[in-house]
């Protein structure tokens, strides 16, 4: 059962945007205790007749977006198509970028730091240091960050890097012809990697006692994307853009940014994302995006005074 239960968590995961870049400047994971074989049955057959839907005829394909990304950027020498020899270079970039979002310490449901740098209990009994709760963010991201790297399957990866060839930043974008994660992958992934670490007995203590439901919340986002994009004939999909911390705030991600933006506009798609706070919601405006609703993300049960959690839902239209 809770590899069952962790396979719906993953496909959940791999199908909701991380563009939630911690400060960013220039531009998920549902493991829930599911009760019963038949919900979890329910919540993978949903994901996977969306994975149906999503291959439409007139719809932008991988390899085209590939070649108009390639062609919008090729006056940035700096970035280029990632491949997997990159993999594991830039789901570390990923995990140390995301290593301070709120959105992570909300799903993970971690202490707040107290000003003396020791650690507040909240709603649940950990005590953790400050530098345990870093490593256990980067190692839950990790554990994320590592099913993105299907989208080296289903869509492109692009990647910003410097002139030792290091990766700076990363942007996973999947197109609306593509497929998204299947089961098989998600369970090829955990027979790889072993199961979430909120599941797992050495670390599932580090994590609060309402990480996997909160986790599990994040599928409303998957939900609302298929019905708030069903009306464009082609769109992509902005699944995640980070920056490494030491990088941020150098313009790595408004490379990024822009690329896409061009290879869309050229395409005539629109661009989805997700994202988390009134900064960043700001900044995609300036970008042309605009904001199609806010969802308010909770787990049943959850009484602590951080129970809700609210995100964006934003679009930018074809120019």
């Amino acid at each position: 059962m809770a590899s069952m239960a962790a396979a719906s968590l993953l496909l959940i995961l791999a199908n909701t945007s991380n563009a939630f870049a911690p400060q960013i400047i220039l531009p998920h994971t549902s493991t829930s205790h599911i009760s019963t074989s038949t919900s979890t049955t329910i919540a993978l057959s949903m994901l996977l007749s969306k994975n149906k839907a999503i291959g439409k005829s007139k719809s932008i394909k991988k390899k085209d977006l590939a070649k108009r990304l390639l062609k919008s950027s090729h006056q940035e020498t700096d970035i280029s198509i990632l491949t997997k020899h990159d993999k594991e270079e830039f789901v570390n970039v990923l995990a140390d970028s995301f290593s301070e979002d709120p959105l992570f310490q909300w799903v993970a449901n971690l202490p707040e730091e107290s000003s003396d740098g020791t650690t507040a209990p909240v709603s649940t009994s950990i005590s953790i240091t400050p530098a345990k709760r870093h490593d256990t963010l980067v190692d839950l991201n990790t554990y994320i960050f590592g099913l993105n790297a299907m989208t080296l399957k289903r869509g492109t990866v692009m990647g910003v890097k410097d002139s030792d060839d290091c990766i700076q930043g990363v942007m996973c974008v999947i197109p609306s012809g593509s497929r998204m994660v299947t089961g098989w992958d998600i369970i090829r992934h955990i027979l790889k990697k072993g199961l979430p670490p909120m599941y797992r007995l050495k670390t599932k203590a580090d994590y609060g006692k309402m990480s996997t439901k909160r986790l599990d919340s994040l599928y409303a986002m998957t939900k609302r994307r298929k019905t708030l994009m069903k009306s464009y004939p082609q769109w992509i999909y902005l699944q995640t853009i980070g920056v490494n911390r030491l990088h941020q705030g150098k313009g790595v991600g408004g490379k990024l940014l822009r690329s896409l933006i061009a290879a869309a506009d050229a395409s005539q798609a629109a661009i989805y994302l997700e994202t988390e706070s009134a900064d960043n919601e700001a900044l995609y405006k300036h970008f042309g995006f605009r904001t199609l609703e806010m969802i308010e993300l909770f787990a049943p049960g959850d009484k602590s005074e951080d129970s809700h959690f609210s995100c964006y839902l934003m679009v930018r239209d074809p120019k």
